[in-house]
């Protein structure tokens, strides 16, 4: 499965990138801007899953989201995570066409135990054989 983060801080995009390369069966694309996201859509990426964050620069997560769900899918619809710092955000995100909150944190590990609970339930849903993983 592919997951993108959309999201300016670079900081952000290593937890992402360490949490969903940790799981294995998880392929990961960051982008600093909306717009490159909304570009690499355009021309025919598709990723399963959008990690959105709320506040980037002069972009806001709601906003790529709306235009996100503006482009034509050929009956593929990602699934977008309101992914801030701020649950506010992750709200509005959510009100603009996303699909769910998964909070934003680092653990010790340099991982996010939110994000990979939430990897973890989307991979059992793709192979429920596969029970505890």
């Amino acid at each position: 499965m592919l997951v993108w983060l959309v999201d300016d801080d670079h900081g952000n995009h290593e937890v992402a990138r360490a949490t969903v390369e940790g799981l294995g069966g998880f392929l990961f694309h960051g982008f600093t801007s909306g717009q490159a996201a909304l570009d690499a859509y355009a021309r025919g990426g598709r990723p399963d899953i959008v990690l959105m964050d709320y506040f980037m620069g002069a972009e806001r997560g709601d906003k790529i989201t709306r235009r996100l769900r503006a482009l034509p899918h050929d009956g593929h619809r990602p699934l977008v995570v309101g992914y801030s710092s701020m649950r506010s955000g992750s709200e509005h995100i959510v009100e603009a066409g996303g699909d769910v909150v998964v909070p934003k944190r680092c653990d010790g590990t340099g991982m996010n135990p939110d994000l990979r609970r939430f990897l973890a339930q989307i991979a059992s849903q793709q192979h429920p054989h596969r029970h505890g993983t």
